[in-house]
């Protein structure tokens, strides 16, 4: 929170990115050294074994104000609804302090290491983020179960060619 007539120069954001064989050992204590310095967001990727979601909860458990960045999440690597429940859990466990950023990789880790066909159309990243929208927004407006659809890319063609026939 701003005091009254300060004005935001700059967010800081600390960036943790992945790791190889094993989790860094000041993961953690930079995390929250970080916040003690007023830094906004702190950030992990994923790659070559390690997800970007788990190293946050960590953070989070350790943290009170900074913000928890996915940068990014690979849309192939999983399906547009486990990415929602996956953000919405970290939201709940962090007090709403997620942000969520989602991305492609090339042809090489989406086929080879995800096994999914590759593809240059912006659909897989529009059905994550329509799964994602509402599981947040549903998570934090009611505790009443609430059951979404999440669109399938091909079920989204058929029903966008049907509205183009029209």
């Amino acid at each position: 929170m701003l005091a009254a007539g300060t004005v935001r120069v700059m967010d800081l954001g600390l960036t943790l990115g992945y790791w190889g064989r094993s989790m860094p050992q000041d993961m953690v204590t930079l995390a929250v050294e970080a916040e003690k310095a007023g830094f906004d967001a702190v950030w992990t990727a994923e790659s070559w074994g390690s997800d970007a979601f788990s190293p946050l909860v960590l953070i989070a458990a350790h943290t009170e104000r900074i913000r928890l960045g996915t940068g990014v999440v690979q849309i192939s690597a999983r399906t547009p609804a486990a990415t929602a429940m996956q953000a919405v859990t970290l939201d709940h466990i962090s007090n709403g302090r997620t942000i969520l950023g989602l991305g492609v990789s090339g042809p090489q880790v989406v086929e080879g290491w995800y096994g999914m066909p590759s593809s240059h159309s912006p659909e897989p990243a529009s059905t994550s983020r329509s799964c994602a929208r509402p599981s947040a927004e549903r998570a934090r407006s009611s505790s009443r179960a609430t059951i979404i659809s999440c669109p399938t890319p091909a079920k989204e063609r058929k029903a966008s060619e049907s509205r183009s026939r029209s």
